[in-house]
C-alpha cells in the first residue's frame, strides 16, 4: 500500500467512524496534533467533495456555477457553503397545502438517498410525511420549527442518528484529560430527555440505556408530535405581527389547536410527576439533558422550597439549546449547582452538526476535529484568516455525515481559537462561551450573503425550489 493510500484509508475511518478512531476517548478526540488534524480534514474533505458533487444534485449544481472540480485546501470549500437557511428554503405554500410529493422532489436535491419512490398518497400530516420517509428509506428527517412559523427539514440517515448519540454519550459521559471508565463505556444510565425531539429520543435512549426502556424519563409536557409544533409557531408568528387570526395551515390542523391549549393547562400538573420522577433518582447513574432556562427556573423553585438534589455516580446535566429568546441572570449556574451536585456541563451545537461542542475547564466549546472551522464576516461573508483569534459568523464542515452536505453558514457569530492550545490541555481549536445569534444582534434581521458568487447561487437556489 502506498503511503498516498495509506492516508486516504486512514482519513476515510477517521470521518465516516470518529468513534472507533478515536477508541471512543474524549481525551483522544480532542489531543491530535494541529498538523495531524490538518492533514486529516484536508484528505477526507477532498475525498467528501469528490464523491458528494456527483451524489447531491444541489451540491453538483452549485460546484458546476462555479467551476469548482476539486478542494486542493479547506478554504476552497468555502464558496460551497451552504446557508442555514436551505433546509427551509420550499416554497411555503407547498407545506401549507400539505403537497408532500413536491416537498420530496425538493428534499431530494438535497441528499443523496433515493426518496423518488417514498409513498406520499396518504400522508395527511407532516408526522405522517416524515413517517413514510423513514419507512421507505434509509433517512429519518429531522425537523424544527423557528420563531417565524417556517419548518425545517434536515435529512440525517439512521445510522447517523445512532453514530451521532454514540458519539454524545462518550463526549458527555467522559471527561477530558481522564481515560474512560468500564461504566462509560458499558454501563447503562438513566436517561432525562427534556429537550430531545421526538424524531431522534429514541437514538440517544438507546446509547444512554441500553435498551433498558424503563430507563428512560421523557418530559410529558413538552409537545412532540411535529404538526403541532408547528401549529404553535404558525400561531405564535401570527400574534407578533398582530395577525392573530390570520394563520396559515390547514384546516385539519387549525382544528388542533384545543390540543395545544390541552398542553398548557395540563403542563404544571404533568412537569410536578415528572420532577418528582427525576428527583428519585438520586441513587442512581444518570444523563439528564436540558434547555437553560428550564433548569434554572427548577433549580430556582426548588430552592426556593429549601431542597438539594443528589445524584447517582457519575451522574451528568448537560444544558444546551441557549435561552430561547429568555432573559437569564448572569449567575444562572451558580443557582443551579447549589441546587443539585450533578457534574453540569454546557454545550454549543445544532440540528445541522453531528455533534455538541462542550465547554471545558476553561470555559470553552471545543470543536471534535472531524468538523472543520470557519470564520466569515458577518455582513459580506468573505472568508476571515483561519489562525490565530477571529469573531465572525460561524461556518463549519462536518466531514462526518453522508446523508446530507456536511458545509453550513450558521446563524451565530462566535469567537474561534483557530491555534487550539486552551488551558485545559485539549489541542482542539475552540470557541468563547458567548455566541451571539446575528438576528438579535442586528435587531432581528439577519441577512446572509452567501458566500457564493451570487449568480451561482441565484441559479442554484432556482434549481432547488423549482417544481
Amino acid at each position: 500500500m502506498t503511503a498516498e493510500r495509506g492516508k486516504a484509508k486512514t482519513a476515510e475511518l477517521f470521518m465516516t467512524d470518529p468513534l472507533n478512531y478515536f477508541d471512543r476517548s474524549y481525551t483522544k478526540m480532542h489531543s491530535l496534533s494541529p498538523s495531524d488534524r490538518s492533514d486529516l480534514q484536508l484528505h477526507a474533505l477532498s475525498a467528501r467533495f469528490a464523491v458528494q458533487v456527483h451524489d447531491i444534485a444541489m451540491v453538483g449544481r452549485l460546484a458546476d456555477r462555479q467551476g469548482i472540480t476539486s478542494v486542493e485546501r479547506p478554504e476552497d470549500i468555502v464558496p460551497m457553503l451552504f446557508e442555514h437557511t436551505m433546509y427551509k428554503s420550499y416554497p411555503m405554500a407547498l407545506l401549507e397545502r400539505l403537497d408532500f410529493a413536491r416537498l420530496t422532489t425538493w428534499l431530494g436535491k438535497l441528499t443523496p438517498v433515493d426518496v423518488g419512490n417514498v409513498n406520499v398518497d396518504r400522508c395527511g400530516s407532516i408526522q405522517q410525511w416524515l413517517g413514510s420517509l423513514a419507512a421507505d428509506t434509509d433517512l429519518d428527517v429531522g425537523s424544527s420549527s423557528g420563531t417565524t412559523g417556517t419548518m425545517s427539514f434536515f435529512p440525517w440517515s439512521k445510522q447517523e442518528h445512532v453514530a451521532k448519540a454514540e458519539l454524545a454519550r462518550v463526549a458527555r459521559l467522559q471527561e477530558f484529560g481522564k481515560e474512560p471508565t468500564q461504566d462509560q463505556l458499558t454501563k447503562p444510565y438513566h436517561f432525562v430527555a427534556s429537550n430531545v425531539g421526538k424524531y431522534s429520543r429514541n437514538y440517544f435512549a438507546q446509547a444512554y440505556t441500553l435498551g433498558h426502556s424503563e430507563m428512560m424519563h421523557m418530559r410529558a409536557a413538552r409537545v412532540q408530535d411535529v404538526d403541532l409544533l408547528w401549529l404553535a409557531a404558525r400561531l405564535r408568528a401570527a400574534a407578533a405581527s398582530g395577525n392573530a387570526d390570520r394563520v396559515s395551515v390547514p384546516d385539519s390542523l387549525l382544528s388542533r389547536r384545543s390540543e395545544l391549549e390541552a398542553f398548557g393547562v395540563q403542563s404544571a400538573e404533568l412537569d410536578a410527576v415528572w420532577l418528582q420522577e427525576i428527583e428519585s433518582l438520586s441513587d442512581v447513574s444518570t444523563v439528564w439533558t436540558i434547555f437553560p432556562y428550564d433548569l434554572y427556573q427548577i433549580a430556582s423553585a426548588g430552592l426556593s422550597k429549601g431542597d438539594f438534589w443528589k445524584s447517582g455516580p457519575g451522574s451528568v446535566m448537560v444544558v444546551t439549546g441557549g435561552s430561547k429568546g429568555r432573559a437569564l441572570p448572569k449567575d444562572w449556574l451558580d443557582t443551579v449547582k447549589r441546587f443539585t451536585d450533578y457534574r453540569v456541563v454546557t454545550g454549543y451545537g445544532m440540528t445541522e452538526a453531528s455533534a455538541v461542542f462542550l465547554n471545558c475547564s476553561a470555559g470553552r466549546y471545543h470543536i471534535p476535529p472531524w468538523v472543520i472551522p470557519f470564520s466569515l464576516n458577518p455582513i459580506t461573508s468573505e472568508l476571515q484568516p483561519r489562525h490565530g483569534v477571529q469573531r465572525g459568523r460561524f461556518a463549519f464542515f462536518d466531514l462526518m455525515p453522508v446523508s446530507h452536505w456536511g458545509g453550513l453558514m450558521s446563524g451565530d457569530e462566535v469567537e474561534i481559537d483557530f491555534d487550539g492550545l486552551c488551558d485545559c490541555g485539549a489541542t482542539s481549536q475552540h470557541i468563547a462561551p458567548d455566541v451571539v445569534r446575528l438576528s438579535e444582534a442586528r435587531g432581528g434581521d439577519d441577512k446572509i450573503t452567501c458566500a457564493a458568487t451570487p449568480e451561482a447561487h441565484a441559479q442554484a437556489m432556482a434549481f432547488l425550489t423549482a417544481y
